[in-house]
């Protein structure tokens, strides 16, 4: 019995020495086989990872794209709006300004003009803004403010009434409001280097006074730093200056164009000089501050 009981503890021992070296051979061929595909299987799969990120950063790319087109036809509605309810005038007792601009001026000058009066209206004047034989910039601005102010005023009583005109020139050339992007680029192309005159006149016009009229003209010098074709065009693109004399907006991006501004008023380059402005209005009798 002794020797059967060994005999059965030894066979196991005889058959594992058997199917050991059996093992070892067949992990021996398959471990490469499975760690080939697992690095084959693990590329695959960082391959696809990075395709699918790349195609999230287009997505996203595309997506921003799609909010700038979206901000500027905002702007662009706004702008309408403010064409359609145009310039400024009349509350009993407050001051109106009969600021008087068809183009999205109208919105610059009224922000400007909020720093001074809380409440006022906009009335469009619908003047003839052409040039006259001979004119100088700065006595179109004059007239043009004039004009736009008795314009307004011709239907109004018991009120005061604004109006403003800015002429932009660069060596004694007009720079209208660009109205596209390739005229725009022309026009910086043109300033590129150079300085730019700003004449910004102004006209206070008092109804209570028998039409009384008092007037300022602005003038302030824009030094463009030299600009190269790129960002003139990253420019244009972003900030889609159309509606402004010169084709750049002072009061944002347009800041990163210039050299330096030689003037006696920050405001007058945005199409508004609210120091002279101020000072009219205490003329005809209102208290600022």
């Amino acid at each position: 019995m002794a020797r059967i009981v060994q005999t059965v503890r030894q066979a196991p021992a005889e058959n594992l020495l058997l199917v050991m070296p059996v093992s070892s051979v067949a992990v021996a061929v398959w471990l490469p086989a499975v760690a080939a595909l697992c690095v084959i299987v693990g590329l695959g799969a960082i391959v696809l990872i990075t395709h699918r990120q790349s195609r999230r950063r287009r997505a996203l790319r595309a997506l921003h794209r799609g909010a700038d087109e979206l901000e500027h036809d905002l702007k662009e509605c706004r702008t309408r709006l403010e064409r359609a309810h145009s310039s400024m005038t009349v509350a009993p007792g407050v001051p109106a300004a009969g600021e008087a601009d068809a183009h999205a001026a109208i919105g610059y000058r009224a922000e400007l003009l909020r720093r001074l009066l809380p409440d006022f209206e906009q009335v469009a004047p619908g003047v003839d803004e052409g040039v006259e034989p001979g004119e100088t910039p700065a006595k179109r601005a004059s007239r043009l403010a004039r004009l736009k102010a008795l314009a307004v005023a011709e239907n109004i009583s018991g009120a005061i009434v604004i109006g403003s005109d800015q002429v932009a020139e660069l060596d004694g050339r007009v720079l209208d409001k660009p109205g596209s992007a390739g005229t725009a680029r022309a026009q910086l192309q043109m300033c590129s280097g150079h300085a730019a005159q700003f004449h910004t006149a102004v006209c206070v016009l008092d109804t209570r006074r028998g039409h009384h009229a008092a007037q300022a003209t602005d003038l302030t010098r824009v030094v463009f730093r030299a600009l190269s074709p790129d960002e003139i065009a990253r420019y244009v693109e972003r900030e889609r200056p159309l509606d402004c004399a010169g084709g750049f907006k002072a009061e944002a991006l347009g800041i990163s164009l210039f050299d330096r501004i030689e003037g006696t008023d920050p405001t007058a380059l945005i199409g508004l000089p609210l120091i002279a402005l101020a000072r009219l209005l205490r003329e005809c009798g209102l208290a600022l501050p």
